[in-house]
């Protein structure tokens, strides 16, 4: 995959990012910002979560793209049949230092708050739909949630640790909004990304 603009910038459309590893890719941004504003539009309170995947130990990774996107994409399925609409953007990445080039992968999700909230519940469909793939027990752990540190909406989100809720007609909405922004800016971080030539390092799907 050709090298990306990379930006220094500490902040992006008056958004704070996470610059300060290498840089971020401006893509990756305008992805995750896309998909927001677009939940946002039509659903009153949106969920993310953060969760990450990483590969098996000995497994051939040489279609772990299109492998991640298929599980994204049934899980996604499974959501839309219970009425709940979802989104998502997945970055790829190889951490420093790996001489195999395994990679690993970060996803921002993007649920209906109404009906699914908990990034904790997202991550354990995921990782049945991920050791299916691989007649793995589902009891292995591939993919994990990770916990937001900062909600700007605190006092209205008590019941909801594992994401990030933003609800868009409550008080410090364009502050969650840019919190979450930020948050998942962490994905467009330079470091641990061009390691693997000609392989795609980011995706976003559609909201609809």
């Amino acid at each position: 995959m050709r090298r990306q603009k990379v930006i220094q910038d500490k902040v992006h459309n008056q958004c704070p990012i996470q610059s300060q590893y290498g840089g971020c890719i401006p893509e990756v941004l305008q992805g995750y910002e896309r998909l927001l504003n677009d939940m946002i539009k039509t659903i009153p309170q949106v969920a993310v979560s953060h969760l990450e995947i990483t590969w098996p130990d000995g497994y051939d990774y040489t279609h772990a793209n299109e492998v991640v996107g298929c599980c994204l994409s049934a899980l996604r399925k499974s959501l839309q049949y219970q009425k709940i609409v979802s989104c998502y953007g997945w970055v790829r990445e190889v951490a420093e230092g790996r001489l195999d080039g395994k990679p690993h992968f970060h996803i921002g999700f993007f649920t209906n708050a109404h009906e699914l909230q908990s990034g904790f519940t997202i991550a354990q469909r995921l990782n049945e739909l991920f050791t299916k793939q691989f007649e793995l027990p589902s009891t292995s752990i591939y993919v994990r949630c990770i916990y937001p540190n900062i909600d700007c909406q605190r006092g209205l989100n008590l019941n909801c640790p594992s994401a990030i809720k933003l609800r868009v007609n409550a008080p410090n909405a364009e502050e969650q909004r840019l919190n979450i922004l930020n948050w998942l800016s962490y994905h467009a971080k330079v470091e641990t990304k061009g390691n693997t030539p000609s392989v795609r390092e980011f995706a976003f799907s559609k909201v609809k």
